[in-house]
C-alpha cells in the first residue's frame, strides 16, 4: 500500500500544487518542498503553529477574523466551526478552490481573490484579528511585512483587535520574527512575540494589538490523530 495517495497534482501561477492523503487518513496540501498545510481529514489541523493560533483567536474572543493566505484553509474551518465569522484573502484562485474541495473549508467562509496588501489598503471593514500567514517557496512576500502594510492592518481592527503574523525561522539566529516585531511597534504599543528558541526551522508567532493578557497556548480543539504529540510541542512555545 502506497504512503501517500495523490489526489490532486496542478499547476498554478504561483507554482505547483499537490494534495495528498496518508494511510492514516491525513491531507497535506505541498507546495514544492514545503507543507503548506495539514489537516486530519476532519477539518482540524496538524500544524502546532496553527493550534497556537487557534488558542491566540479563542482567548482574544476574535469573532471576526481576516485570514491572509488560504493553504488548505484549516485555520479558517477551524474558527468556522466555533461560530466565527471568516474572511480569507488569497492571491491564487486555486487555493481558495482545493481548501473547499480537499480540506472541507465551508461555504460560510468569505473569500477574496486578492493581494493581501492591496485587500488591506482598499477595504473598510473592521475585524476582531488578522491573521497573516501567506508563503510562498518557504518565505513570506516581502511586500506584506512593510511598515505601510501593517499600518493598514492596524487600521483594520476594532480597538479590541489583534494582529497575528507567522513567521518562519531557520534558528536562532534568523532575525525575521525580531524585525517584523520592530517593524509592527510602529503601528502598536503592544507587540508579543511567541517562540521556541533553540528549535531549528520553526514557526514563530509576532502579535500586536490587544495581546498583552494572552497566555501561552494550550490545546484547544483536538484533531483525530496526532494530539498528544501537538500538545507537547505547544508546551515549548513561550514569550520571548
Amino acid at each position: 500500500m502506497p504512503r501517500v495517495t495523490l489526489l490532486e497534482d496542478v499547476e498554478t501561477p504561483y507554482g505547483r500544487i499537490e494534495i495528498v492523503r496518508a494511510r492514516s487518513g491525513a491531507v497535506l496540501y505541498r507546495q514544492g518542498t514545503i507543507h503548506q498545510s495539514e489537516s486530519d481529514g476532519n477539518g482540524v489541523s496538524l500544524a502546532t503553529y496553527i493550534h497556537a493560533i487557534f488558542s491566540l483567536l479563542i482567548q482574544a474572543w476574535a469573532r471576526n477574523v481576516l485570514l491572509i493566505g488560504c493553504g488548505g484553509g484549516v485555520l479558517g474551518t477551524m474558527l468556522s466551526a466555533t461560530g466565527a465569522r471568516v474572511t480569507v484573502v488569497d492571491v491564487n484562485e486555486v487555493s481558495l478552490l482545493l481548501a473547499r474541495k480537499h480540506f472541507g473549508m465551508p461555504d460560510s467562509i468569505t473569500t477574496h481573490v486578492a493581494d493581501g496588501a492591496k485587500y488591506l489598503e482598499l477595504s473598510k471593514r473592521k475585524f476582531d484579528a488578522i491573521v497573516m500567514d501567506a508563503y510562498h517557496d518557504g518565505d513570506a512576500p516581502a511586500h506584506l511585512d512593510t511598515p505601510e502594510v501593517l499600518a493598514n492592518a492596524a487600521a483594520r481592527l476594532t480597538r479590541a483587535g489583534l494582529f497575528i503574523a507567522n513567521v518562519y525561522l531557520r534558528d536562532d539566529d534568523d532575525p525575521r520574527a525580531r524585525d517584523l516585531a520592530a517593524r509592527a511597534a510602529g503601528a502598536w504599543k503592544t507587540v508579543r512575540v511567541l517562540d521556541m528558541p533553540g528549535e531549528a526551522w520553526r514557526n514563530a508567532i509576532v502579535m500586536a494589538g490587544r495581546v498583552a493578557s494572552l497566555n501561552e497556548p494550550e490545546l484547544v480543539l483536538r484533531p483525530r490523530i496526532g494530539a498528544r504529540a501537538i500538545a507537547d510541542e505547544l508546551k515549548r512555545f513561550v514569550f520571548v
